[in-house]
């Protein structure tokens, strides 16, 4: 542990970027997670001084420190990792955040979303996409997902890809429904069949009014052939309001 009262002589020279952790002493448990140099790992607890607990737009991080110290306690510091570069410790702090719960920090580390901790078919969909090659004789409905999340299990992304879409009579022929997140598909299902929304349904959001949802199964041959495959030549990640696009029908 170090003291709160700064750096001895000399230390603050050998340490480059470093990322510390505040440690609550009263379960040993770390409530913030951060990156710098110098003497930012003392900041927050100058700050929380400065600050009351009615202030405008007051950060937990702040409220903790008080805590702690009105309970006679002082906050604890760990330096996780130092003698870093700045990217280093960007990339040092994002995985602590992602690893550690209960945190106060209010926004994800740096990078989080293009390589933080992900499983296994996330990194295969972002690295291993290739471009997709559509045969004539599949009839596809291309959907992207706008509630997908990595991780999310095989049951929840088919109840977010399958309902509720405006589609025409003649589109209702398609075999075959690919569930798309950052123009790769992640999933294909057979359609069996399409249901419109019950009158439930309808009370939950009244644009569902005239709309369908499919019922399908994953389709284990489809898949082996489409999964992970590129669309964005069919459907862009980014660009025009409408995430279905048919291909075949």
């Amino acid at each position: 542990m170090i003291s709160r009262m700064g750096w001895r002589p000399g230390v603050e020279e050998n340490l480059g970027y470093y990322v510390y952790l505040l440690v609550d002493p009263r379960d040993d448990k770390p409530f913030y997670v951060g990156k710098g140099t110098g003497e930012r790992c003392f900041s927050h607890v100058g700050e929380a001084h400065k600050t009351s607990k009615d202030s405008e737009d007051d950060y937990e991080k702040l409220a903790t420190i008080r805590d702690i110290e009105d309970t006679g306690h002082e906050v604890h510091i760990d330096i996780l990792r130092h003698g870093l570069t700045e990217d280093e410790a960007f990339h040092v702090e994002s995985a602590a955040i992602e690893l550690l719960s209960d945190l106060t920090n209010q926004v994800p580390g740096h990078g989080t979303h293009r390589v933080g901790q992900m499983a296994v078919d996330d990194v295969n969909a972002q690295y291993g996409a290739v471009a997709v090659d559509f045969d004539p004789s599949h009839n596809v409905i291309l959907i992207r997902s706008r509630r997908f999340r990595k991780g999310m299990g095989e049951d929840a992304l088919y109840e977010t890809t399958r309902v509720w879409w405006r589609v025409g009579p003649r589109r209702l022929k398609a075999d075959y429904a690919m569930a798309v997140h950052d123009g790769v598909v992640r999933a294909v299902y057979k359609i069996d069949g399409w249901v419109k929304p019950t009158q439930e349904d309808i009370a939950k959001a009244r644009n569902r009014v005239g709309r369908h949802g499919f019922v399908g199964h994953v389709d284990p041959e489809m898949e082996e052939r489409y999964r992970f495959a590129d669309v964005t030549s069919f459907l862009p990640q980014q660009g025009g309001r409408n995430p279905i696009r048919y291909v075949n029908c």
